[in-house]
């Protein structure tokens, strides 16, 4: 991956503020994650679009893809933060969903 960053922290519960860049270097996406880490385990952010939900009229289908980031421990996504589109606002909060 090109722009990977990888970091050491201590393991116990920590709190990780991750920046993504998902459409340029000029907007940053931020999710704050407490999480309680394991010793000698990888664990991954990734950020993507949930492009899944394209269903019912055409005021449903026009809404912004939500945005969300999975935690994954080795290969396996152990937490999921989504942030939904706020019509009245244009952004919302990462909200954890369940797995």
């Amino acid at each position: 991956q090109p722009n990977a960053l990888y970091l050491t922290i201590p393991a116990k519960q920590q709190e990780v503020v991750v920046r993504f860049y998902p459409i340029s270097q000029d907007r940053a996406e931020t999710i704050h994650v407490i999480h309680k880490f394991v010793a000698n385990q990888k664990y991954t952010f990734k950020m993507y679009r949930d492009r899944s939900k394209h269903a019912g009229s055409l005021l449903n289908v026009s809404v912004p893809d939500p945005l969300c980031v999975d935690l994954q421990q080795g290969q396996r996504t152990i937490r999921r933060f989504c942030r939904p589109y706020d019509a009245l606002t244009g952004l919302g909060e990462f909200v954890e969903q369940k797995i």
